[in-house]
């Protein structure tokens, strides 16, 4: 296997996602990031006082690229022990980081929710994907190749592959919408891989992925299997 071939492969494998930002396009609002959320903050409770909104994304976002969440995803952060915000959200809290996913109800769609943070406009792109999602995901030469250096698509932190992963990897700097992109929030595409974490499995689909005010950087996720939503804040 060559780099070239590799590479070729890696772009039939590029996923469609949205790069948000302020500049205005024909999107309209879809995200608004920072302020508040009128429906958290209406009443002067101790959850409210300890709840900062980070960002909330347009469910629109998520059916254009096929996923099957049809509610706004929203991102914030507690600022208190109270795991109550308001009976009117659902949320998954993950304790082990400070953000959490909101999930209103499904009465709530995303223009009927009132903000005072920052618009955010949605422009098209495609993600590209890093070495561990083409071992992963590749067609089947991906999986004789690695089957004649006697590993599986799960070998791809194998030290046999290490040469071609370094020359993979200045490709994938020069290509991916996490090194290229000046974006706020990158909706859909390919996650990548931390160095404490295996790959995550291509069910488990990335909502979002934050670059504004890193570090942290925060990502969203969506599990089908139980239909919920979870958070991880990421620092270097």
């Amino acid at each position: 296997m060559k780099i070239d071939d590799l590479i070729s492969e890696a772009e039939s494998l590029k996923r469609a996602c949205f790069f948000l930002g302020e500049n205005v396009t024909d999107s309209g609002i879809v995200a608004y990031w920072g302020g508040e959320r009128a429906d958290v903050t209406k009443e002067p409770t101790p959850a409210a006082a300890g709840f900062r909104h980070i960002v909330t994304v347009s469910e629109e976002l998520y059916l254009k690229l096929g996923l099957l969440v049809s509610e706004p995803v929203a991102l914030a952060e507690f600022l208190s022990d109270s795991m109550v915000v308001s009976e009117s959200i659902k949320y998954q809290m993950r304790p082990e980081v400070p953000g959490t996913v909101l999930k209103p109800p499904s009465s709530k769609k995303f223009s009927n929710l009132s903000f005072t943070g920052i618009p955010l406009y949605a422009t098209t792109s495609h993600s590209f994907p890093p070495f561990e999602a083409v071992c992963l995901y590749g067609d089947k030469r991906i999986e004789e190749w690695l089957q004649s250096l006697g590993l599986g698509r799960h070998d791809y932190w194998h030290q046999s592959l290490d040469e071609l992963r370094e020359e993979y990897y200045w490709v994938f700097q020069e290509r991916s919408e996490f090194y290229t992109s000046d974006a706020d929030v990158i909706v859909g595409g390919w996650p990548q891989r931390w160095s404490d974490e295996c790959y995550p499995p291509q069910e488990l689909r990335l909502l979002f992925f934050t670059q504004r005010d890193a570090e942290p950087w925060f990502e969203a996720w969506y599990s089908p299997v139980n239909e919920t939503c979870y958070a991880k804040s990421r620092i270097t």
